[in-house]
């Protein structure tokens, strides 16, 4: 390319950024709440990070609150868990969610 490369942002963590951005299909970051069945608590860690803040619900759940960017292929991680796993918050997001899955009923 004849264009000057651009400088990497100060701070820049690419780690983080793949994490949040979800294998480079990552739309707008969002903070989310999903509360996760406690044999999935490897799968959140590596999807959202060693220092996602994550709290005891009861003795089977957790809840993770994490920033992540909404997209088909995020979502489809979600339903990786099935009955496992379930969004919470927010609401624009859970409605996302809930249209898509329709979108893909619909095509059946």
């Amino acid at each position: 390319m004849d264009e000057p490369r651009r400088e990497i942002p100060k701070g820049f963590k690419i780690e983080k950024y793949i994490q949040k951005t979800m294998w480079m299909y990552g739309g707008e970051l969002k903070g989310l709440e999903i509360i996760f069945h406690i044999s999935l608590v490897n799968s959140a860690i590596d999807r959202f990070g060693k220092k996602v803040s994550m709290t005891k619900i009861d003795d089977e759940h957790f809840l993770v609150k994490a920033s992540h960017g909404i997209s088909p292929t995020f979502f489809s991680w979600l339903f990786t868990f099935g009955d496992k796993v379930k969004l919470i918050a927010p609401q624009d997001v859970k409605d996302e969610l809930k249209a898509h899955t329709e979108r893909f009923l619909s095509g059946l």
